[in-house]
């Protein structure tokens, strides 16, 4: 059994399109077209017939976030009935998006089926699988902090900015307080 684990949403959004074309080509469009215009859909090609070649029982694509090449590719092979959707025990829809920690909790799942597994080999490809997911997990944990840690610096600006804008404020209030005393005074001086 081969897993591959984010390889359309590791792409990047021109070759998104890519592969959108490769599967649902645009009317008067063709592989020569595709092949000129995006050179490195054949490395992406190789990728896939490498993983579909190694695996001897079942090939499993698993995505952490949905993408434009993902969904073109889920779709293509359910339209030409050449996949089976996994039950993954997970409620909902035909596409199954996991989080950091559903990862992790399905390798550790599979970890502790492979210590109970009675042939060496299905327990090793239990455990590597496994291993798979919990690096899986591990890799979106370090994404999510990555993001928390710009979210956190955003934080920090957005708040100087706010801190600046209230002193301007107070300082818009002064000036108008400044205004309003001189008009009174204009106000008595024309009174007089």
């Amino acid at each position: 059994e081969v897993m591959i684990v984010d390889f359309f949403s590791s792409l990047e959004q021109a070759h998104q399109r890519a592969w959108h074309e490769l599967l649902f080509p645009p009317p008067g469009g063709g592989p020569e077209d595709l092949s000129a215009r995006f050179p490195e859909l054949e490395g992406h090609l190789k990728q896939i017939y490498t993983a579909i070649t190694r695996a001897k029982r079942a090939l499993y694509i698993g995505e952490a976030r949905e993408v434009v090449a993902g969904a073109a590719f889920y779709r293509w092979v359910r339209h030409k009935g050449i996949s089976e959707d996994m039950d993954v025990g997970l409620a909902g829809g035909d596409r199954v998006l996991w989080t950091s920690d559903e990862w992790n909790g399905r390798g550790l799942d599979l970890s502790v089926a492979s210590e109970s597994a009675m042939d060496d080999e299905v327990a090793m490809r239990l455990l590597e699988v496994g291993m798979l997911l919990l690096e899986e997990a591990m890799r979106l944990l370090e994404e999510a902090m990555q993001l928390l840690e710009v979210a956190m610096r955003l934080l920090e600006v957005a708040m100087l900015l706010l801190e600046e804008a209230m002193l301007l404020l107070e300082e818009a209030m002064l000036l108008l307080e400044e205004t309003m005393l001189l008009l009174e005074e204009a106000m008595l001086l024309l009174e007089e």
